[in-house]
């Protein structure tokens, strides 16, 4: 079954915070089986970090896997953690 084409075409993904603006950005897609949605593996980092640019500032930052958060569906544009 393909997740993504019942649900209109939605994927959930892993997210991360821009440590400088705060706003959410997409670090990696989760898959359509139904594993991947009912048992969400988060990708692996190395122990020193994963340095990704911040679409929005263009702010680069070192990232650990303990701050990537899930998002079952898009975000609007700006959308911010709250945080």
């Amino acid at each position: 079954m393909n997740l993504a084409a019942e649900t209109g075409g939605r994927m959930a993904s892993w997210s991360l915070a821009c440590k400088n603006c705060n706003k959410t950005f997409a670090y990696s897609e989760i898959g359509d089986t139904l594993i991947d949605v009912f048992i969400p593996l988060r990708p692996e980092f190395p122990s020193k970090g994963v340095e990704r640019e911040c679409p929005h500032c263009n702010e680069k930052a070192t990232y650990q896997q303990n701050e990537l958060r899930y998002q079952s569906e898009p975000r609007s544009k700006g959308h911010t953690t709250g945080r």
